[in-house]
């Protein structure tokens, strides 16, 4: 998906803000006249219009550079709980009433660098603008601020932060499988909301970090790198815009820039992957070269259960629900097809988990040796 032109990033951050506190019909043509050719509004159509927040079911707040400075303790480098294309992400604290019916709460603000994907930064806050009360399985994003060219968006915060963390550091928690089921489980669904719009939204570079948990382990999906699906001149679903990593990404998408919804389905294969079956990240420099990729050298195994034992992650301790297992392999086996129409439906990989839970609430779990 292209971007609308360069000087016009200001005005339609701001024609954002607007929106949000109760535009008119003329934000939306200002925000549409910024697009390029053949590129969709995101978000402003002349029968559904973000007019107001109650409107949109969205309470976004417009939070102020200094407030947000002090919930963060001056943006200060041992806040930062995550980086990206964007910048930085700080953990913060709002006070409780710094805005009528926010309470107080633990929040994740993120920093846009000076001018950097500003376009891509007005583009999430569009989506999230729109899709938060209709999708509760997203991150909610709780506000915004435009202070001069510094663009920030403040998100509730997630207390166990990405699911990447138990594959990246050395010392890790080690999560029952079938915790690790139920939170495979949850993502699914919530890809397969998103995936059900009209437009079906995809992310384009999905991965484990993507995964965000709570305090209970609850399930939330991060909203980075969402962009709406456009429609080819043949019927096929795709975006051209190839993104800064390429772990987990479908081989169309790496080779072509080609992102559909099956682009996701493989991207999802690969969760399954790294959280139900090795455990281990999907790409990692430091193994030997010929198991630095696991879809290379696990995928044959998926099929195989005596294969299949020998590339379970060994943290287990060989403690997982066998049958339920090889359920699993089998599907993600499925969704990591090079051919994408090949691959399932992300509504048929939610099928398929449900059968596999019922299965595995059923199933002893024996020690494998």
């Amino acid at each position: 998906m292209g971007y609308g032109p360069r000087e016009s990033s200001s005005s339609s951050w701001r024609s954002l803000l607007d929106s949000c506190l109760g535009a008119t019909r003329a934000a939306g043509d200002e925000i549409r006249a910024s697009l390029e050719p053949g590129q969709q509004a995101p978000f402003v159509t002349d029968k559904d219009r973000l007019s107001s927040p109650v409107a949109t079911g969205s309470d976004l707040h417009a939070f102020t550079y200094a407030e947000l400075r002090a919930a963060t303790g001056g943006f200060p480098s041992r806040n930062i709980i995550g980086e990206g294309g964007f910048g930085a992400v700080y953990r913060g604290s709002l006070e409780d009433g710094v805005r009528p019916g926010l309470v107080a709460q633990a929040v994740a603000v993120k920093r846009g660098l000076a001018n950097d994907y500003v376009e891509e930064l007005l583009k999430e806050a569009m989506f999230v603008a729109q899709l938060q009360h209709r999708h509760p399985s997203l991150v909610k994003m709780i506000g915004y601020c435009y202070h001069g060219n510094q663009r920030l968006l403040v998100y509730e915060f997630m207390g166990h932060g990405s699911l990447d963390n138990y594959l990246s550091k050395p010392i890790r928690s080690v999560l029952p499988w079938s915790t690790r089921l139920s939170i495979v489980l949850a993502t699914a669904k919530g890809l397969a909301s998103v995936h059900g719009e009209e437009k079906p939204l995809v992310c384009s570079q999905f991965n484990a970090s993507n995964i965000l948990l709570d305090s209970n382990n609850d399930v939330k999906i991060s909203l980075s790198d969402l962009r709406l699906n456009t429609r080819s001149l043949d019927g096929t679903e795709d975006t051209t815009r190839v993104g800064r990593s390429m772990r987990g990404c479908a081989p169309e998408y790496i080779m072509l820039g080609h992102l559909t919804v099956k682009s996701v389905v493989y991207s999802f294969g690969v969760v399954m992957l790294e959280i139900l079956i090795t455990g281990k990240t999907s790409f990692d420099l430091t193994r030997p070269a010929k198991k630095r990729h696991s879809v290379d050298y696990a995928r044959p195994c998926l099929k195989d259960p005596r294969r299949l034992a020998r590339i379970m992650d060994r943290a287990l301790k060989g403690v997982y629900p066998v049958a339920a297992t090889q359920k699993v392999a089998l599907l993600a086996y499925k969704c990591l097809r090079a051919n994408p129409k090949r691959r399932p439906d992300m509504s048929a990989v939610l099928e398929a988990l449900d059968h596999v839970t019922a299965i595995a609430d059923v199933e002893e779990t024996p020690m494998i040796l």
